[in-house]
């Protein structure tokens, strides 16, 4: 079934990602000037610890992959589906595996763009165990050696985890307002509030965010690992109570 719903949307899946494309290859580039000015000498894993910046995952990403979700979602809504599977706890279980699927999948996409980017620029893969390295300026002269598996395994872990707490999100807000305009709304300023407020009580992005010295030290890449699946898990089982009263049939969605 999850193949039959991929396999509809392709034309929307693959306008959605375009756009990730687009978006992320300018927000690169920024910080690729950036870096060029100051003669920095970069690598493919420091332009894959973008995605973990706020204003990286948390505007277009997150977004665009909580509104894909939820429109390849609707389809669940349908009579003869409800009929089939009428509990709406496996229904809302089922959606939610999804979302996880669809923004692992989509994660995994956006490192590989990435990394092909690094490609185009004629960067190495790693130099963060030279002097000469961005690592080396950012971190006041530290070096870190063979961390690449883990910097990436832990890009591709926080950033499915998040993007995933904000898609099983909107799809709350869909499955309580049944429009999709104003679920993906809400879902807007809920990311953009996050980025630009960091003191916000449930500072979602603040969790993600990783700086080179996190890879040293550890700390607040194991509370992240920890927390952001804590968090994902309550607000799944959390969700049921909510929609334990939600009648479909009858209902119009849209």
């Amino acid at each position: 079934m999850y193949k039959e719903k991929i396999y509809e949307n392709k034309k929307n899946i693959i306008v959605i990602l375009c756009f990730i494309y687009v978006l992320s290859l300018g927000y690169l580039r920024t910080y690729i000037n950036i870096w060029n000015n100051f003669d920095y000498n970069f690598c493919k894993i420091d332009l894959l610890l973008l995605i973990l910046k706020p204003s990286y995952i948390g505007t277009f990403i997150s977004i665009f992959t909580a509104y894909l979700s939820m429109h390849i979602t609707k389809y669940d809504f349908n009579t003869n589906l409800i009929l089939r599977y009428k509990s709406k706890k496996y229904i809302w279980l089922r959606q939610s595996v999804h979302i996880i699927i669809n923004s692992f999948i989509i994660i995994c996409s956006v490192v590989i763009f990435d990394f092909i980017i690094g490609i185009i620029y004629r960067k190495v893969t790693y130099n963060w165990n030279s002097e000469d390295s961005l690592f080396f300026s950012k971190t006041h002269g530290m070096l870190a050696y063979d961390k690449q598996f883990i910097v990436i395994i832990s890009i591709i872990i926080i950033s499915t985890l998040t993007i995933s707490i904000v898609s099983i999100l909107c799809n709350l807000i869909y499955w309580i307002t049944n429009s999709q305009i104003f679920s993906i709304l809400i879902t807007i300023c809920f990311c953009l509030w996050n980025v630009f407020k960091p003191g916000f009580y449930f500072d979602l992005f603040s969790k993600t965010k990783l700086n080179e010295i996190d890879f040293i030290t550890g700390n607040k890449l194991v509370l992240d690992v920890s927390i952001l699946p804590l968090i994902l898990i309550v607000l799944i089982f959390l969700s049921l109570v909510i929609i334990r009263k939600k009648e479909f049939l009858n209902d119009t969605r849209r």
